[in-house]
């Protein structure tokens, strides 16, 4: 079934695989039909998405809550206990410089090779479709200080979910948002004590924290400063 093909994909050691399996996920939750049939083990893959090393499937991820949670039955099914401190974890990591168009260019040239390789063939062309076709000198450095692995990291990001880093930021707080509609998630956010740490969204120019993400962390602060402990 569709739905045991994508819990394989995600839960394969192929980081190619994993980010297919996830994309597939985010697109079977745009449609509140197929919420039926979402349970545990599904749940479960998208804490382990927003666990990932990759950028792109964290953001890939909480994209998916964003849509799940959004839906009043479906949010209430959800474990968003464990959800929401992961999320914020997400959104609250060290903000990076935007990669530059080549480097995202080389990064999804470098994925699609990688997904052809794996006999993804149509996966591969959407991920090309994104950016410009043209040559790529990207190769695998094992020596990579750690810098320049977050830089390729974010690379890979925007490469294969076409969207900033800022917009992919935004995903992370509108997940945490539409999180807090269960009385679970709004507690797990009250007594994480983050609100402090979201004011720089709203200081940073909007080249780095985009409208959407302004607007999602001013709703948040709302709801931390009308919280009433039960």
């Amino acid at each position: 079934s569709i739905m045991e093909s994508i819990r394989s994909a995600v839960y394969s050691e192929d980081v190619e695989l994993q980010f297919q399996g996830h994309h597939g996920l985010w697109e079977l939750s745009c449609h509140d039909a197929n919420h039926l049939y979402m349970h545990s083990p599904l749940f479960g893959a998208l804490h382990a998405g927003l666990s990932s090393s990759e950028q792109r499937i964290q953001s890939v991820s909480a994209a998916t809550i964003w849509k799940l949670a959004e839906c009043i039955d479906t949010v209430q099914r959800m474990p968003v206990g464990v959800l929401v401190p992961l999320l914020l974890k997400g959104l609250l990591a060290e903000l990076h410089t935007e990669p530059t168009d080549a480097m995202s260019q080389e990064a999804a040239k470098a994925a699609a090779e990688k997904a052809f390789k794996s006999g993804s063939m149509m996966f591969a062309e959407r991920i090309l479709s994104k950016v410009s076709r043209q040559q790529s000198g990207l190769e695998d450095d094992e020596e990579e200080d750690q810098d320049a692995a977050r830089e390729q990291n974010a690379a890979r990001s925007v490469a294969g979910t076409g969207y900033s880093i800022g917009e992919q930021k935004s995903w992370m707080a509108g997940a945490v948002l539409a999180c807090t509609s269960t009385d679970v998630g709004l507690s797990v956010f009250h007594k994480s004590g983050v609100a402090f740490r979201l004011l720089p969204f709203l200081e940073a120019p909007i080249s780095e924290s985009p409208a959407e993400l302004k607007a999602t962390v001013t709703a948040l602060l709302m709801q931390a400063a009308t919280y009433s402990p039960p």
